[in-house]
């Protein structure tokens, strides 16, 4: 019996960090164009939830006003048979490789980017 109200005392001080939950870190991850330029976005590929390459980023637009947006080319091969379409910046996650490349990954499928309006720059 005495074992038994040791135990609280012992364990006591570090239950409350044993209970803590903890985020798993990303150091790679990207939270906003702030640390990162928006030069360094442009081409980088779009990466959908299951790995497939969706598209390129063509563009950033920072809107004043409204949601900052990125210019997708899907498909096709070069400037000229490529469909762009507009996603929010918010709808891709921005990450880093230990040798600086650039990834976007977002987790809408191939088929819904495909689905969305064509973006025509005006």
């Amino acid at each position: 019996m005495r074992h038994l109200l040791v135990l609280p005392f012992i364990l006591g001080p570090a239950l409350p960090v044993l209970a803590q939950e903890t985020e798993p870190q990303n150091p790679a991850e990207v939270s906003d164009l702030e640390d990162l330029g928006t030069d360094d976005l442009v081409d980088a590929p779009l990466m959908g939830a299951s790995g497939d390459r969706i598209g390129t980023i063509d563009n950033v637009l920072i809107l004043e006003g409204d949601t900052d947006k990125v210019v997708v080319g899907t498909g096709g091969y070069g400037d000229l048979s490529t469909r762009k379409v507009l996603l929010e910046l918010s709808d891709i996650r921005i990450e880093t490789s230990d040798d600086g490349t650039v990834t976007a990954t977002t987790s809408l499928t191939k088929a819904e980017i495909d689905a969305l309006a064509a973006y025509e720059s005006a």
